[in-house]
């Protein structure tokens, strides 16, 4: 499979129980053996499944909840940067300041390992997740009841929630440790004013 360069349009699916779930586009920031990053820009369009929802805070697909379609999202947001190292089970968000012109925030994603695909990278959310304080003093886990409750409805099994959960601990050492991502330098982050917002394709369900 093909390596992307730096201003290719992509997408990023998460694929909770092998479909589609959550798609969004983005541009390649870079893209070698070790590191991949996207860019993913306010007021690009994405895509989330639709259907019955529940859990705490209400947000999580209810088993068997899926209706089979999807619904266009506009990301709204800040822009963001997605940095995931390959071999790992998470990733690190950083959202773009355009004031400041600086990444603010650290947010770590756990989920699997990114698969690439003719069109972008594939993965699966594992629902907890680390925030990071910006100036890197402290971190706390995210999402910890609604993890819990994937666990008790049997989306996420037992081992994929001790999985998430190691993993957490290591990126709680990467940061005492200011190791990957936290020594980086940056000051020379920042994205190309000149990438237009990326779409999602048409073939965006097909591989």
């Amino acid at each position: 499979m093909r390596t992307f360069g730096r201003g290719d349009q992509v997408v990023w699916r998460s694929l909770p129980e092998g479909n589609v779930g959550y798609v969004f586009p983005a541009t390649i920031v870079c893209d070698d053996d070790d590191v991949i990053g996207l860019f993913q820009h306010t007021g690009s369009i994405c895509k989330k499944r639709t259907g019955k929802r529940g859990g705490p805070g209400g947000r999580n697909m209810l088993p068997g909840g899926w209706d089979g379609g999807y619904s266009n999202r506009e990301w709204t947001g800040r822009s963001n940067l997605h940095l995931h190292k390959m071999g790992s089970g998470h990733t690190v968000i950083r959202s773009w300041d355009p004031d400041q012109q600086r990444f603010t925030g650290w947010y770590v994603n756990l989920e699997a390992e990114w698969v690439r695909t003719p069109i972008g990278f594939d993965t699966r959310d594992l629902i907890l997740d680390v925030t990071v304080a910006d100036d890197l003093s402290s971190w706390c886990l995210k999402d910890e009841d609604e993890l819990q409750w994937a666990q008790d409805e049997g989306i996420v099994s037992a081992d994929e929630a001790s999985f998430a959960k190691s993993e957490a601990n290591t990126v709680g050492e990467a940061l005492k440790n200011r190791s990957w991502p936290f020594f980086e330098d940056w000051s020379g982050w920042q994205p190309d004013p000149d990438w237009p917002v990326p779409l999602v394709p048409c073939d965006w369900d097909k591989h």
